[in-house]
């Protein structure tokens, strides 16, 4: 099931191209979030295994165990139905990182970010200057030159570069956005 956290994912025929576009069958989309809201969900990824009577088997939140999880759900299906012939289960590489990483960084007002520059405030659909700090602290980012901020993203105006410290010795990048 996949509850939408973006407005662009809330179109379902943006999710089915997504998921062909890797391989993948296509989640039925949950736009009014009854079933996130049926078990009062905070987490993006959440994972719930139920059996075929109903009951919740397994309940993991965020990336990762995957070869569990795949461990988990043939048991229930053997269990659902006995007999039943699997295919040899998947040897696929759990890529998960566990060392420090920065946080989920997301560009837009609606979401109340902090942008890491003492001289301006995100303005609502309107250009702003951003400037750079002097020191930018680990696992944080920071955004220089015109941005015009909306809800879920930021649009590059003019001279407009992003800054991201990764959290390690050697990790400060910066890309310069083209403005449209």
């Amino acid at each position: 099931m996949h509850t939408p956290e973006f407005a662009f994912e809330h179109v379902v025929s943006n999710v089915k191209t997504q998921a062909q576009r890797w391989g993948q069958v296509p989640d039925p989309v949950d736009n009014d979030y009854g079933t996130w809201n049926a078990y009062d969900n905070e987490y993006w990824p959440a994972e719930y295994l139920i059996d075929a009577q109903g009951v919740v088997r397994h309940v993991d939140f965020g990336e990762g165990n995957y070869a569990l999880t795949e461990t988990l759900i043939r048991k229930l299906l053997v269990a659902a139905h006995p007999g039943l012939k699997l295919p040899p289960p998947t040897s696929v590489p759990n890529l998960t990182p566990f060392v420090q990483t920065s946080p989920e960084s997301y560009i837009g007002y609606k979401y109340g970010l902090t942008y890491f520059d003492s001289l301006a405030t995100p303005a609502e659909n309107v250009a702003t200057q951003y400037h750079f700090p002097k020191v930018l602290s680990s696992t944080t980012w920071a955004l220089s030159g015109v941005w015009n901020e909306h809800a879920e993203e930021a649009t590059s105006v003019q001279d407009s570069k992003l800054e991201i410290n990764y959290g390690r010795k050697t990790s400060i990048s910066s890309w310069a956005a083209r403005a449209p």
